[in-house]
């Protein structure tokens, strides 16, 4: 089954139980409204341009794509701050969650898997340092890290996956400021596509 906008679902049911501090129905800043729906993928466009995203889709595929605005991801660091403060310390510095993940076309393979690999030296050239690369013979898992933001801190990271065989495509792009050690920490609490790539050594800082 696919699933799209996951966000919007989550964001109405943490409206509904008040832990954004809003109304239940009140509009969410970055969440999909009726009339008003992006193209797949639009909220990755520094890193994917849509049009791209949108020729190598497969529509009979797998679709999962999540967008947590910032408004979002402080009220779960809030709501989370008596039980889990740990957690909420990870979420706070946080300014926004992309992920996405899409089923290549069979015929697309090739341009798709040619392009994540330019997308990986074209972020390393604007500054963008590599944490992490595993590739075997039928896929690829890049890492990259944002600026050093000091005392082990970070301003950024982008996972980039790509399966050959099952012809998965996947990135997910974590903005914000956040200390390498919290990584784990925000994989457990958001359970976001992309992140389940990252192994223990990339989660070090």
């Amino acid at each position: 089954m696919r699933k799209r906008h996951v966000s919007t679902l989550l964001a109405t049911a943490l409206l509904a139980a008040g832990l954004l501090g809003a109304a239940p129905g009140a509009a969410l800043a970055g969440a999909a409204t009726p009339g008003a729906e992006e193209p797949i993928g639009a909220s990755l466009s520094a890193f994917f341009d849509p049009r791209f995203i949108a020729e190598v889709a497969d529509p009979d595929g797998e679709l999962v794509e999540v967008n947590l605005p910032g408004t979002l991801l402080q009220g779960l660091a809030r709501g989370m701050a008596a039980e889990e403060p740990g957690a909420a310390k990870a979420l706070s510095g946080l300014t926004g969650v992309n992920a996405l993940v899409v089923t290549v076309k069979a015929d697309k393979v090739e341009e798709a898997h040619r392009r994540v690999r330019t997308l990986s030296e074209e972020l390393v050239a604007k500054g963008w340092s590599p944490m992490a690369r595993v590739r075997d013979k039928s896929s690829t898992v890049t890492v990259l890290s944002g600026r050093d933001a000091g005392n082990g801190r970070i301003d950024g990271l982008v996972v980039l996956v790509f399966d050959r065989e099952d012809r998965e495509l996947v990135v997910c792009h974590l903005a914000g400021t956040f200390d390498l050690s919290q990584l784990g920490t925000i994989t457990r609490s958001l359970d976001v596509p992309g992140l389940d790539a990252l192994d223990g050594s990339a989660q070090k800082p």
